[in-house]
């Protein structure tokens, strides 16, 4: 069964049959295709070496959407709708390079250049998802993925941050505005990829007798589902599970589930936020936005704030919200962000068992089910007036970006504001242990009481250190450090909210989160003209086409 592919603007007729069911698209751009700029490292998502950009339509809108994506993670079976655009695809040495290729070499961000290209991929991405409208703090805070093992963050950055539309970054006068660049023509491939095409595929079975779908439709994919009886499956997204944990050798049947319009819609109505199965997280960042203008959803805003923590930009952009969720339903110990913060407020899940059965349950309900087959349609947001309701989260890691949590807190408190008594409370904390999500004690004895009275707070901290037992398990951090952090979490929340009149200034400023400031750097050198070329700077010879 033959299939096409879109990459930089060629078009390449394979047939699937005679590659792995569960090849990679970093495999078959680098062994196939022989584009080698598109890198092969860590497997994980995390390096960025891997980065290229792919262009596919919304199957409800029908909008086209740019998004950088991990390649080693991305399955080859789920791009056949898409375009894929390579370093090659954007610039090389026979076409000329792109703006972003020139400035990184011009500005001194490429040293061995190994992760060159994927630096150059992920803002590209990023100029071509928000139409080139980026400002220097949003480009900053994408490079979480990429890591650079010679040359220093500070050129790269400086690079990167010199397309923002505020940028103060002084640009070489050898480098062209990024209007000026076009799509050029791709190179030939061997003959082992020309093969004639024929119409979508709907399913194939491989040789070893793994099977594929691509369903359009919800009927279709339960209609496929009900064939595979009781045999290990996927239903295929983001893939970016297999990051952190590796997938079963066992699974026989594969779902792509992208072009299935009900699991990518969404909904904002006065009463609650319908967000499909099948949103990514980088899409449910973009919706919380929108939401948190609408009143009784204004704790949206602090939910964008935390996803913005999840891994990073091309894990989010791939990664799903239902990913999310099964992955901790399947890994008890994953400390899933977006399972802490939907539960402490108290999302609904939407699941079916076939295409008319639908129901709707609560998280732990869900992660309880022992039937796979039941499949999560949408999660439900419900409204919380922030005059009655607080909700506030956290997230405790290694370093600042691109990783999972020590300690993962989200809390919200339904309460009488002005007098401080509690109505109702939700507790939660991950990173604890894997059965541990509640602190229920707390949340029983904080009702009716005054949340600001100083034997409220007493009672609240010893008996939370009570509750709190956290497992020891390698490597994560010490029992005693991580149930230090989560104590920490919870206080510093009631330092936010705390009436000025009930503690000291010096002390409520314990309640603000500490914000890094844009970073910024110069580099200094002795340069004696009378001595050139000796001192003199250039341009590393080999800059520019180590980007591509």
């Amino acid at each position: 069964m033959t299939t096409t592919f879109n990459i930089n603007g060629c078009k390449y007729n394979v047939n699937l049959i005679n590659f792995p069911p569960d090849i990679t698209l970093n495999t078959f751009i680098r062994e196939y295709v022989q584009l080698t700029a598109t890198k092969y490292m860590c497997l994980e998502g995390g390096c960025g070496v891997c980065l290229c950009v792919i262009k596919g339509k919304q199957p409800i809108s029908g909008e086209t959407r740019t998004w950088a994506v991990n390649s080693c993670l991305t399955l080859l079976n789920t791009c056949m709708d898409c375009e894929i655009i390579t370093a090659e695809g954007i610039g090389n040495k026979k076409i000329g390079y792109h703006p972003i290729q020139k400035r990184l070499a011009k500005m001194n961000g490429t040293q061995c250049g190994f992760c060159s290209p994927g630096f150059v991929m992920n803002m590209y991405g990023l100029l071509e998802s928000k139409g080139g409208n980026v400002k220097m703090t949003e480009v900053e805070n994408s490079f979480g993925g990429n890591i650079c093992r010679c040359t220093g963050y500070r050129p790269i950055l400086d690079a990167m941050k010199s397309f923002a539309v505020d940028s103060i970054i002084q640009i070489p006068k050898e480098c062209i505005d990024i209007e000026d660049f076009e799509l050029s023509d791709c190179s030939k491939v061997g003959s082992q990829l020309r093969v004639t095409c024929q119409k979508p595929l709907r399913y194939l079975t491989y040789p070893d007798g793994t099977q594929w779908y691509w369903p359009r439709t919800f009927s279709e994919l339960f209609e496929a589902l009900s064939k595979i009886q009781n045999e290990k499956f996927m239903l295929v997204a983001g893939n970016t599970a297999h990051g952190v944990y590796r997938r079963s050798l066992d699974i026989r049947h594969f779902f792509d589930i992208h072009a299935v319009p009900e699991l990518k819609q969404h909904s904002i109505t006065n009463e609650k936020v319908t967000l499909g199965a099948n949103i990514s997280l980088t899409e449910a960042m973009e919706i919380f936005e929108q939401s948190a203008l609408n009143p009784g959803f204004e704790y949206c805003q602090q939910l964008r704030e935390h996803f913005d923590l999840i891994a990073n930009v091309p894990v989010r952009n791939s990664g799903t919200l239902a990913g999310n969720i099964n992955l901790k339903k399947y890994y008890p110990d994953f400390p899933s962000d977006v399972f802490i913060t939907f539960e402490a407020l108290d999302v609904q899940i939407i699941v079916a068992e076939d295409a008319s059965t639908w129901k709707t349950i609560s998280l732990k309900e869900y992660l309880a089910l022992t039937n796979d087959q039941i499949i999560i349609i949408a999660f439900e947001l419900r409204a919380y007036p922030n005059d009655k309701f607080v909700f506030d989260s956290y997230k405790i890691m290694p370093r600042a970006q691109n990783s999972h949590a020590y300690v993962n807190a989200a809390f919200l408190l339904h309460m009488n504001i002005p007098e401080g008594k509690i109505v109702d409370a939700r507790i939660c904390f991950g990173g604890i242990a894997p059965d541990f999500v509640h602190a229920k004690a707390i949340e029983s004895a904080l009702i009716g009481q005054n949340l600001f009275e100083k034997d409220t707070i007493s009672n609240i901290f010893q008996n939370l250190i009570i509750q709190l037992q956290p497992n020891a398990v390698l490597p994560d951090a010490s029992p005693e450090y991580r149930k230090s952090l989560a104590a920490g979490l919870l206080y510093k929340s009631l330092l936010k909210l705390a009436p000025k009149d009930k503690v000291k200034d010096e002390y409520k400023s314990g309640g603000k989160l500490l914000l890094r400031p844009l970073s910024s750097g110069t580099q200094s050198f002795e340069t004696i003209e009378k001595y050139y070329p000796v001192t003199e700077a250039v341009q590393k010879l080999e800059g520019e086409p180590h980007n591509k």
